[in-house]
């Protein structure tokens, strides 16, 4: 597939992931409609903020007192929605509220650096530690690639602990963040090995999910994968490119998921 037809792929995607302002009011929407929607005369700001009470590490802003005594959750759900921001609705006086995109079960997250070059950039870390703390411990692991900053733009997530990072204990990337075509061309086939067997052992022709698998197994979990991929298409080969695509036709199905920028 060319590099070119990957392109205009992402860009489609990114384009549907763009309409901000639509995404985030269903998914606030999404939250009232739900079991703990507001009774009739009951202050919709109090729900959320109760919403974000039961799931700070979810909800609330980095900068809320709550992360002094951060502790991580074992029994958080499935990563289907990242806080992206605070929404300000223009016919409610209230506080923000916390503006989130969907996620896990719903599509890759793509970021445009279209004018929005270190903001884009900025978001992305913050999204990717929201998803290493929100989740419960061992549902999520990280694959990093970062071939327009060599590293540097994702190098605090090295921080975390070898079993949250693909390729540790030796296998694939050795836990490290790809920077060269080469590097990243080898991350991609790890990862494409990886929905493959899970595809094929795992799942089968049984399950239609990883969710559906880890409803119904007694034995260990499928974590989901992340690939954290700074400044698409930067230091994809023709070979990277398809095997990008195929991760993104294939991927969730397995559990893997994309959150990237795209120049």
């Amino acid at each position: 597939m060319p590099v070119e037809s990957i392109e205009r792929g992402l860009q489609m995607a990114c384009a549907s992931l763009s309409a901000a302002t639509a995404t985030v009011r269903y998914d606030h929407e999404h939250y009232l409609d739900g079991p703990a929607a507001p009774r009739p005369g009951q202050d919709p700001f109090r729900v959320v903020t109760a919403l974000i009470a039961a799931h700070p590490w979810a909800l609330a802003g980095f900068g809320e007192a709550a992360w002094d005594a951060y502790q991580p959750d074992p029994d958080a759900p499935a990563p289907e929605g990242l806080r992206v921001g605070a929404l300000r609705l223009a016919d409610h006086a209230g506080p923000a509220l916390p503006a989130v995109a969907r996620f896990a079960r719903h599509g890759h997250l793509l970021i445009t650096e279209r004018g929005f070059v270190h903001g884009a950039r900025s978001l992305l870390q913050a999204l990717a530690l929201r998803l290493a703390t929100a989740a419960g411990p061992g549902t999520v692991r990280f694959a990093l690639a970062d071939p327009v900053g060599q590293g540097q733009h994702l190098s605090a997530f090295l921080r975390l602990p070898a079993p949250m990072r693909v390729g540790s204990n030796g296998a694939g990337m050795g836990g490290g963040i790809a920077a060269s075509p080469e590097e990243i061309e080898d991350l991609l086939t790890t990862l494409t090995g990886y929905v493959v067997e899970v595809t094929q052992t795992r799942l089968t022709n049984v399950y239609d999910s990883v969710e559906a698998y880890n409803a119904a197994t007694t034995g260990a979990t499928i974590p989901y994968h992340v690939l954290v991929l700074a400044g698409l298409p930067a230091g994809v080969s023709d070979r990277a490119a398809e095997l990008l695509g195929r991760l993104a036709r294939n991927g969730p199905r397995a559990g893997l998921y994309l959150l990237a920028t795209v120049d």
